[in-house]
């Protein structure tokens, strides 16, 4: 909304320090040509038209100018896009089961066996005998040894020497051959096969059913799109410009002006 023009006259008024009336200003022709004592257009003394003086001054007025407004505006495109699409594709679905069940499954293992049984080792034994053994000896004997001489000591017969014969003890090492009974242990590895059950897991096909399930399939297309996009556009538009204008007044009030001239 744009403001009125008496809205813009008011404070241009005020700081001038004077008044224009409101509406269409005479121009000077008319002024002249309507009454010999005319009146000042700014303060409105009458006033002889030889006191008048043309002034120019800048009034608010409304005027139509050409501005470039920016718009969104939606322009159309082409561009690729990839989108997917599902194809049905036909497969068999299978149910199975799994059971447990025994197995009878045959091992073999070996067994280790000690025994002991007694041997003989043939040895040599060495014992020690007595064996007799005839030595020849002397003695000395005396006359009063004899048991037959009844003299006694106070025999005068010489001592005699006597040899004889004498056994004797004798301790020999011998040897000879023998047995000594040993223990002998003895290691026996045999195999033996035993059975046994074993656990073992079966899976079956107890059903089959055919399905259809969706694959993905990506393609490409082209497409129009709308696209927003900023533009200028001339527009009129109102507004308030100060504008020269060209009035009479008297001398006193022409002096306010900036841009005047006598007649």
């Amino acid at each position: 909304m744009h403001k009125p023009l008496r809205t813009f006259l008011v404070p241009f008024m005020i700081l001038a320090g004077y008044c224009i009336p409101i509406g269409p200003l005479p121009s000077p022709a008319e002024l002249h040509a309507g009454n010999a004592d005319s009146c000042c257009a700014e303060c409105g003394t009458p006033c002889a038209a030889c006191n008048l003086v043309e002034c120019t001054v800048m009034v608010p007025m409304q005027v139509v100018v050409t501005r470039m407004q920016p718009q969104v505006v939606r322009e159309t495109k082409e561009r690729q896009e990839t989108y997917t699409v599902f194809k049905r594709v036909h497969a068999s679905r299978q149910f199975k089961r799994e059971y447990c069940y025994l197995e009878d499954q045959v091992k073999t293992k070996t067994i280790t066996e000690k025994k002991c049984h007694l041997v003989r080792n043939p040895a040599v034994c060495t014992t020690k005998v007595e064996v007799p053994q005839v030595q020849v000896r002397e003695e000395v004997v005396a006359p009063c040894a004899d048991p037959a001489c009844g003299c006694g000591a106070a025999c005068d017969i010489e001592p005699q020497v006597c040899t004889r014969e004498v056994v004797v003890p004798v301790i020999e090492e011998r040897s000879r051959p023998t047995e000594v009974p040993d223990v002998v242990f003895s290691t026996t590895k045999r195999q033996i096969d035993y059975c046994v059950k074993v656990p073992k897991k079966k899976v079956e096909v107890c059903a089959e059913e055919r399905i259809c399930k969706l694959v993905p399939v990506e393609k490409t297309r082209t497409v129009t799109v709308c696209v927003p996009k900023i533009v200028y556009q001339p527009v009129e538009v109102t507004v308030t410009k100060m504008m020269p204008q060209k009035i009479l007044c008297c001398t006193s009030c022409c002096g306010h002006h900036r841009y005047h001239h006598h007649r």
